[in-house]
């Protein structure tokens, strides 16, 4: 579903957990944190020292130079709740029309390519416009270009797939060619796309005249925000983010690809370092290189907490159980989630009125059984490398583990003083489930 300025809800109940069982709800995997038209959502927690800001600043600085920016962190560090809120934020509100979708909406994420997203980019602008009351800003001679695009297209597929095509719905609205490729075989979506591909620099022509309608009916330039492109298998997100990427660069419109943390750390991501922005894990732990010691960081520990309490009564919990899962969670939200929801499990089997510390425990034991089913050998000498010196290492099993969250990455965030935001420094860690079974190992 696109998300432009469509009526958002004035309010919505504080769903804040009484009991277990609201609480298991309270902590889906899905549940998706959806702002209120001026507020923030309920359980939303702001992250200290604005690790957005270079982000928004990127976009606010180059309103007039159509930025591209690919905004990637580990998988479960709250890269889509981020993206909602930037959806709604004031500031890029007044310099931006926002339109936020997820790629889901328009393809499978695993086999999205280039063109599927510049495609997904047309059809979500052009339906906005329509939805938002501007559908007659669209110049006839515009209107004229896109329906000759589509035909042309349409035309070229029929011909080459003939009365197969023909049956799945010729008459497709403009830019709307990707659901058709769900009834296709592969050969014949390679057909499909080898047809866009040939039409693909007048899709970007048309696409940024549609960017140009839209600032002047609107009163400000598109501002498009893609989730869930950080989906894709490595392979498949390296030919579109490092083959195909100078298509991604080339339309005339601010841009946010998400990107995979894996792809992110890949040497082959440097020639969009430039324009890459990390989401960094909350700092429940800070290293120190000089005394080569891990303390404990206060600040990421209040985050977390205040994460949890927002969802659920504190009496709904022991204080050592929380902190207890706050330190396995290593900081990352997704993984916080997951021990709670299997704590509350446990809690619930046992007929306890509140989770204990046995039940994260045991949610925590979970979770190393579930890592030793998967790692390789191979795997743990890369671990016991990580674990010990912190450092992020080399190899094609990296992409794997930072993947699986095995490897967690953190970034230290300088002071506005030192360096208004910037990255002082980046250091790497296993996760904390498996610190237990690497201690055992060498001991």
């Amino acid at each position: 579903m696109t998300m432009t300025d469509l009526p958002l809800p004035q309010t919505l109940p504080d769903d804040k957990a009484q009991t277990l069982s609201h609480a298991w709800s309270n902590f889906d995997l899905e549940l998706s944190l959806r702002p209120l038209k001026n507020a923030p959502h309920p359980f939303y927690v702001r992250r200290p020292d604005n690790p957005l800001a270079n982000l928004k600043h990127r976009l606010l600085r180059g309103a007039n130079e159509h930025p591209k920016v690919f905004f990637s962190g580990l998988r479960g560090s709250g890269k889509s709740t981020e993206l909602l809120h930037l959806h709604t934020d004031a500031a890029l509100r007044r310099a931006y029309w926002p339109i936020f979708f997820s790629i889901r909406d328009d393809v499978s994420p695993q086999e999205v390519d280039h063109r599927d997203i510049l495609l997904a980019i047309a059809r979500h602008i052009y339906r906005a416009l329509r939805q938002q009351g501007y559908g007659a800003a669209v110049s006839e001679p515009l209107r004229k270009k896109i329906n000759a695009w589509n035909g042309r297209v349409q035309e070229e597929i029929v011909t080459r797939l003939g009365s197969r095509f023909s049956g799945l719905g010729i008459n497709v609205t403009p830019f709307n060619l990707l659901g058709l490729q769900i009834d296709l075989e592969p050969k014949e979506r390679k057909i499909l796309r080898r047809v866009i591909d040939e039409n693909l620099l007048d899709l970007i022509a048309l696409l940024n005249e549609l960017a140009e309608i839209a600032a002047r009916a609107v009163g400000r330039r598109p501002l498009i925000l893609i989730d869930d492109l950080d989906k894709p298998e490595y392979a498949q997100a390296r030919k579109i983010f490092h083959e195909k990427k100078d298509f991604l660069l080339r339309p005339q419109i601010a841009i946010v690809y998400t990107v995979s943390s894996n792809l992110f750390f890949d040497d082959t991501f440097v020639s969009l370092q430039d324009h890459a922005e990390l989401l960094p894990n909350i700092l429940v732990e800070r290293w120190d290189a000089a005394s080569r010691r891990v303390f404990r960081e206060e600040q990421g520990y209040a985050v977390l907490r205040e994460f949890v309490m927002r969802r659920m009564d504190d009496n709904l919990i022991e204080p050592s159980a929380l902190e207890a899962l706050i330190r396995f969670s290593g900081g990352v939200f997704r993984e916080a989630v997951r021990l709670m929801r299997s704590a509350i499990s446990s809690a619930m089997r046992a007929r306890a009125g509140k989770v204990r510390l046995a039940d994260v425990q045991q949610a925590v034991n979970l979770v190393g059984f579930e890592y030793q089913r998967m790692l390789r050998e191979s795997d743990w000498e890369v671990l016991r490398r990580v674990y010990r010196l912190k450092s992020r290492p080399s190899g094609d099993s990296l992409r794997f583990l930072l993947q699986s969250l095995a490897i967690l990455q953190y970034q230290t965030i300088a002071s506005a003083a030192s360096g208004a935001g910037r990255p002082a420094a980046q250091w790497f860690d296993v996760h904390p489930a498996l610190r237990r079974v690497l201690d055992e190992n060498t001991a």
